[in-house]
C-alpha cells in the first residue's frame, strides 16, 4: 500500500538496482538514483555532470555534440553556438572550420564548399589566379571564347589571353598573344584583335596590310575581318578601319557616319562587307551586296556578327534575323528566344534562353553543328569548329579539329607566381618564367624563338638579329647602333 508520504510501495519489490523499479525509499524511478531506467539513456548518480567529457549529462543523456562539452570523438562544441553558416564557428558536426566546408573563414580567401582545384578555388582555399603568390596547378578557366579559321582564343578568368590552334600566322603563338588584361577578343581569318579593359585595342597576327595596325582611339568593340580587314567603334560612336580597304572585285568603302555601339566585317575573297547597330538599335551596312548581304531587316538589335557574305543579328524581342548568301542554310535562323549569335564563313551558333547552343549552315562535314548538350555561357564559331564556355568557366569545342583548333590548352597553368602580375621581374604577367629560349617573348627580349642559338634571326640572348642594333652578334665585326 502506498502511504501519503510515498511516490511508490511495491513491498518486497522495491529495489535500488532494478531499472524502472520503487527504490526502498519508496521514491519513484529518477535521473541521478544510478539505474539506467528505461526512459534514460545513463545514469551515473552522483557522478552525473556537464562539464566532464564522455560523462553522463545531468539530464541523463549521453555525451552528444551540441551539449557545449568537447568530447573524445569531437573537434570541439560550443553547444548552440554551433554554425554551420558562421566563420571561425564550431561546426554542427562537432568539427572545427575548414578548408572545403563552403564558409569562408578568416585564413581563407575563398571557400567553394569543396577541396577540388580547377574550379576557382584550390584546394588550400586559395583563389586560382596568376599574381597571388601561389604556384598553383588548375585548368585554364574561361569568360569567353573566340573561334578563327584554325585557331581558337578565350579571355581566361584573370582577364589574360590564351590562344590554341594552327600557330604559322602567329595567332596561338604565345610569341604573339599580347600581355595584360582583355575584355572582348575576335580572331578574323589569318589576325586577332582583342578590347584592353580601358578600351585599347591589341591585334597581332598576319599584319602584310596592316590588319594588325590598329589605331590608338580607344574603342567599346572590334571587329577581326574574316579576309584582311578590321573595324571597331570608337568611344564617340565612330566606325573606324584599318587594313586592306582594296580587294576582290572592287574597294571597301568607308564606312556609314554616325553613332554605333557594335560592328562585324565580313566577306572572302571577292567581296567584302560590314553591318553595324546604330546607339537607336537600328542596322547599317556597307560594302558588296551581291548576296543582298547590306539588306538588314528592319526592327532594333542588341547583338550582331558577320559570316563571308551574311550576317546574322539578335533583335530586342530576342529573335534571330538573318540575311545575305544562302547556298548552304546560312540565313535559315532557327525560332525562338535567344541571348547570344556568332556567325563564320558559313555557319553560326546561338545561345538560347536557357543557354543551350543550336548551329545552322554549313555541309557539317566536321560536325561543327553538332553542339553539345549545354548549359553554357558563351559561344562562338570558326571556319569549321565550334566553341563553347560552360557554367564552370570551362570551354568545350566542336568540329574540325585537324590543327589542335577544337582541342583547348590543358593546364597546369602556373610554373612560378611572385605575387604580381607584371613583367619584367623573373615571372611574366601570365605567370611564366621569363627565360630566353622559352618560346614566349618576354620582359625585355626583343624576341623569343624557343631557343638560345645564334644565327636564325633571334639570338642567343633574345634580341632580333640585324645590323644597327647596337648588338655585336654572330657574323658581325662590330655593330655601333
Amino acid at each position: 500500500m502506498v502511504d501519503p508520504n510515498e511516490q511508490c510501495d511495491d513491498g518486497a519489490g522495491n529495489s535500488d538496482v532494478l531499472s524502472g523499479a520503487c527504490r526502498t525509499n519508496c521514491q519513484d524511478p529518477g535521473c541521478g538514483d544510478g539505474v539506467v531506467d528505461p526512459t534514460e539513456q545513463c545514469d551515473d548518480g552522483l557522478g552525473n555532470d556537464d562539464t566532464i567529457a564522455d560523462g553522463c549529462r545531468t539530464d541523463c543523456t549521453n555525451a552528444s555534440c551540441g551539449d557545449g562539452v568537447v568530447d573524445s570523438t569531437e573537434d570541439c562544441d560550443d553547444g548552440v553556438n554551433n554554425s554551420d553558416t558562421i566563420p571561425d564557428a564550431c561546426r554542427t558536426s562537432c568539427s572545427n572550420f575548414s578548408c572545403g566546408d563552403g564558409v569562408q573563414d578568416s585564413n581563407e580567401s575563398c571557400d567553394d564548399g569543396n577541396q577540388n582545384i580547377s574550379d576557382g578555388c584550390d584546394d588550400s582555399c586559395v583563389p586560382e589566379v596568376c599574381g597571388n603568390g601561389v604556384t598553383q596547378q588548375y585548368e585554364r578557366r574561361y569568360l569567353s571564347v573566340s573561334g578563327g579559321s584554325a585557331q581558337s582564343c578565350g579571355i581566361m578568368v584573370d582577364n589574360y589571353i590564351n590562344c590554341w590552334g594552327e600557330t604559322l600566322v602567329g595567332i596561338a603563338s604565345t610569341k604573339s598573344t599580347p600581355g595584360g588584361e582583355f575584355s572582348l577578343i575576335e580572331i578574323g581569318g589569318a589576325h586577332a584583335c582583342a578590347l584592353g579593359l580601358l578600351g585599347d585595342v591589341s591585334c597581332w597576327g598576319a599584319n602584310d596590310v596592316g590588319q594588325s595596325d590598329p589605331p590608338a582611339d580607344l574603342m567599346v568593340d572590334v571587329s577581326a575581318g574574316l579576309m584582311d580587314q578590321s573595324c571597331g567603334v570608337k568611344l564617340n560612336g565612330e566606325i573606324v578601319c584599318w587594313g586592306e580597304m582594296d580587294y576582290g572585285l572592287g574597294v571597301f568603302p568607308d564606312p556609314p557616319a554616325g553613332s554605333f555601339s557594335k560592328v562585324a566585317v565580313g566577306g572572302d575573297f571577292l567581296s567584302l562587307h560590314g553591318c553595324a547597330i546604330r546607339d537607336t538599335g537600328e542596322i547599317s551596312c556597307w560594302g558588296d551586296n551581291d548576296t543582298d548581304q547590306l539588306n538588314a531587316p528592319a526592327g532594333t538589335f542588341t547583338d550582331i556578327s558577320a559570316g563571308s557574305n551574311y550576317t546574322c543579328a539578335l533583335a530586342t524581342d530576342r529573335s534571330i534575323s538573318c540575311w545575305g548568301n544562302n547556298d548552304l542554310g546560312q540565313t535559315n535562323s532557327p525560332a525562338g528566344t535567344f541571348v547570344e549569335v556568332s556567325s563564320h564563313f558559313s555557319h553560326s551558333c546561338a545561345r538560347r534562353d536557357d543557354d543551350e547552343v543550336v548551329c545552322w549552315g554549313s555541309f557539317n562535314d566536321f560536325g561543327e553543328l553538332d553542339a553539345p548538350a549545354g548549359p553554357f555561357i558563351s559561344v562562338d564559331v570558326g571556319f569549321a569548329h565550334s566553341c563553347a564556355v560552360r557554367f564552370d568557366n570551362s570551354v568545350v569545342c566542336w568540329g574540325d579539329d585537324s590543327l589542335s583548333q577544337a582541342t583547348p590548352t590543358p593546364g597546369p597553368y602556373e610554373t612560378c607566381d611572385d605575387g604580381n602580375t607584371v613583367g619584367g621581374d623573373g615571372c611574366d604577367e601570365t605567370c611564366t618564367p621569363e627565360i630566353c629560349g622559352n618560346g614566349v617573348q618576354q620582359g625585355s627580349e626583343g624576341c623569343d624563338d624557343g631557343n638560345q642559338i645564334d644565327g636564325d634571326g633571334c639570338d642567343s640572348s633574345c634580341q632580333i638579329e640585324f645590323c644597327g642594333n647596337n648588338i655585336l652578334q654572330e657574323g658581325e665585326e662590330c655593330d655601333e647602333g
